[in-house]
């Protein structure tokens, strides 16, 4: 049964849905093999190391790059050609796999057309270290760091950043740094490519990019907190479904669901059909076991623009007026979080 009482409906919206919108910078659609459609270039002595697609053992895409040279003073660069917004929210997992030289790698932004002017966020786990480095004509003349950054999880280092105007914060590994620079002192950046960066023959997978505005990361999270809640508050909720459509007239998509993987998809038709009779309709799936509740979901108009369909465990004294009026309530919440279709996308830049 769920409670009736203070309920939150949370849904994970892991996914980016756009309409008339570049895609936000991530590494769907890259298939395993050679990398193709990134730019790669050296800095300092030898060649660009080579760079490859690979699928991890959990299923997610990464990029594999492997430095050029042993030289402390050779840096291999991929950059993506696709634009980001100047100010922007990213993050990024990477691991090391090898390498001779000097072990470090990271993640570039802000970079100029000219491709030597930038910004890089980049580690030197063996000195504890992570960096925030200004280059200019491809020479590091500004920066700071933290020479006290806690250790990768399972192998993997975590970057997550926000940059807007002259204002940087990160997480690196679970801990916050923030720095402010001054634009007179400083080489003002404000707009350009994202890419990855190794040093020396560094051998690096980066994996579970995503970049979008800080806007819509600020959205994300919110639902984010809000799916915290419900897991807690209703320990008998086994899943959920939110959908409504990207563009009006269009199939609906799940744009929210506690499984990560239903995101994207096109919705059950019952959704579309309460949404339609503008009813809430209740069933009993699994030969009893559960119970199947949707709900349209309505603007301030009374409009409906959405519905949210749940599934939980059934016990004793549970009847389908309870369901239904549980459900409703839950409804009611996601309404006032969520007052429009927009919010159930997470928009690109």
């Amino acid at each position: 049964m769920l409670r009736r009482s203070s309920i939150i409906l949370g849904f994970i919206l892991t996914a980016t849905l756009n309409w008339g919108a570049p895609k936000s910078l991530t590494l769907e659609g890259f298939k395993p093999g050679p990398l193709a459609g990134v730019k790669s270039r050296a800095v300092g002595p030898g060649e660009a190391g080579p760079a490859k697609v690979v699928k991890l053992k959990s299923g997610d895409t990464a990029i594999e790059i492997t430095g050029g040279d042993k030289a402390s003073g050779h840096y291999t660069l991929y950059r993506f050609e696709q634009p980001v917004p100047g100010d922007c929210w990213a993050r990024v997992r990477f691991r090391f796999l090898g390498g001779e030289g000097v072990q470090a790698a990271g993640i570039f932004f802000r970079m100029s057309e000219n491709q030597k002017d930038y910004y890089l966020f980049s580690a030197k786990p063996a000195d504890r270290k992570f960096y925030w480095t200004v280059f200019k004509d491809d020479a590091a003349v500004k920066g700071t760091f933290d020479n006290q950054i806690l250790p990768a999880r399972n192998g993997w280092h975590e970057l997550q950043f926000t940059a807007v105007k002259n204002e940087l914060k990160w997480n690196f590994n679970g801990r916050d740094q923030f720095f402010t620079y001054n634009p007179l002192d400083v080489p003002d950046y404000r707009a350009g490519t994202m890419g990855f960066w190794v040093r020396s023959d560094s051998r690096v997978q980066f994996a579970g990019l995503e970049v979008m505005t800080p806007e819509a990361a600020e959205r994300r999270e919110r639902l984010r907190k809000v799916i915290a809640d419900v897991a807690k508050a209703n320990p008998m909720l086994i899943a959920i479904q939110i959908a409504a459509a990207p563009v009006p007239g269009k199939e609906l998509m799940v744009s929210g669901s506690l499984a990560p993987t239903e995101v994207g998809r096109l919705a059950p038709k019952a959704m579309a059909e309460a949404m339609k009779a503008d009813e809430t309709f209740h069933g009993l799936v699994a030969g009893g076991k559960f119970a199947a509740i949707t709900v349209p979901l309505r603007n301030k108009q009374s409009k409906v623009f959405a519905a949210v369909r749940l599934r939980t465990r059934i016990k004793p004294g549970d009847t389908k007026e309870k369901d239904t009026t549980a459900a409703e309530a839950i409804a009611r919440y996601i309404e006032k979080q969520i007052p429009s279709r927009d919010q159930l996308f997470v928009p690109a830049p």
